[in-house]
């Protein structure tokens, strides 16, 4: 749904942005970087990383999570508290490949 939506075009994608944001960014969690990258760029400061969001991308995969910790750390490491210690396992267990060091 995602895809399809980002390859209709920005007026597609500032509708579903305004109705279904949490929804729309699990599934771009799910469908990779490029998607992710794609909706940060498009809905700016609309676009809230929220607990589930974080949850999403930590077992999506590296390019997700490091994506989002370098365009919006604070957020990620906000939601990444919230969401509890397996979380914050997770991304304690990926700082010491590296990961964490993109929100710095």
């Amino acid at each position: 749904m995602v895809k399809a939506a980002v390859r209709s075009g920005k007026e597609v994608m500032a509708l579903l942005l305004e109705q279904r944001v949490e929804e729309v960014l699990i599934a771009a969690a799910r469908s990779g970087k490029e998607v992710m990258a794609i909706l940060l760029k498009q809905g700016g400061a609309k676009v809230k990383i929220t607990e589930e969001v974080v949850k999403v991308a930590v077992w999506s995969g590296k390019e997700v999570i490091v994506l989002l910790l370098k365009q919006r750390a604070e957020e990620v490491l906000i939601a990444a508290a919230r969401s509890g210690k397996e979380v914050i396992g997770v991304l304690l267990e990926q700082r010491a490949e590296g990961l964490l060091i993109a929100a710095a």
